[in-house]
């Protein structure tokens, strides 16, 4: 994937998992992942995030 940003790989990757697991299971999996290795490029819908 040469030229691909994170963010739109990222979002391929969170679409794809809503679509096989279901997205609450989906949802649950990647903040897993995001808090393990400490990435913070996925803003999931459901959650209100604030930045100032």
């Amino acid at each position: 994937m040469t030229g691909t940003k994170k963010g739109a790989r990222s979002a391929f990757f969170v679409t794809f998992l809503r679509l096989l697991l279901g997205a609450k299971c989906a949802e649950t999996f990647v903040e897993l992942v995001n808090t393990t290795a400490s990435i913070n490029v996925t803003l999931l819908t459901s959650v209100e995030r604030v930045t100032r």
